[in-house]
């Protein structure tokens, strides 16, 4: 470290203070292998989202619903829900094709694990599974760990245009807030 013997090397030292300061403040901060901690609630559109945020949003989605989400010849039907769901009932209202398609990729997912077992959900087209097996969500010993399973359809599924599609739930083991997507592609 210098030291300041004049005034005109505080100018210096300050200076080059600024300098370093300055490049930090205005290149890109690579964070990796670090965490920020104490963060505050984001207040502008490009703010960084903290944790307790990101679980008040899932708090504030609508109870269940299916939406398709559209790219070229392919989309993904996502069926989700953000309360406690019930064996034996759909855990969101029914996705209406309006295109001829055919199923490609399950893929489920949980804000927070089963805990009690695993979950065990299936797609039922018109009334009949499309999985031969359930899609199973597996309880882990963390309690905030995102879980996910995926399983390829190993004969797809050709859905014509007004044909329905409901996730049942045959088994919960105290998984909530869940994500179901089913990747189609267009023919």
């Amino acid at each position: 470290m210098r030291n300041a013997a004049s005034f005109e090397d505080c100018n210096v030292l300050f200076r080059e203070l600024y300098n370093q300061l300055d490049r930090l403040n205005s290149k890109d901060l690579n964070m990796e292998k670090r965490r920020v901690v104490n963060a505050s609630p984001s207040k502008d559109s490009y703010d960084y989202v903290v944790r307790k945020e990101l679980f008040d949003a899932f708090e504030n989605i609508p109870e269940s619903k299916a939406t398709a989400i559209a790219t070229k010849s392919s989309y993904v039907i996502v069926f989700s829900n953000s309360g406690a769901i019930k064996v034996a009932t759909q855990a969101s209202g029914p996705y209406i094709f309006k295109r001829k398609s055919s199923s490609l990729i399950v893929s489920v997912s949980a804000v927070s694990p089963p805990t009690s077992g695993d979950a065990r959900f299936n797609l039922k087209h018109n009334g009949v599974n499309i999985l031969v097996n359930d899609i199973i969500l597996p309880s882990t010993a963390a309690s905030l760990e995102v879980v996910n399973s995926t399983d390829f359809i190993s004969s797809p599924i050709t859905f014509e245009i007004d044909d329905t599609l409901v996730l049942e739930v045959v088994s919960t083991s105290g998984v909530s807030k869940i994500t179901v997507e089913l990747y189609v592609k267009e023919i």
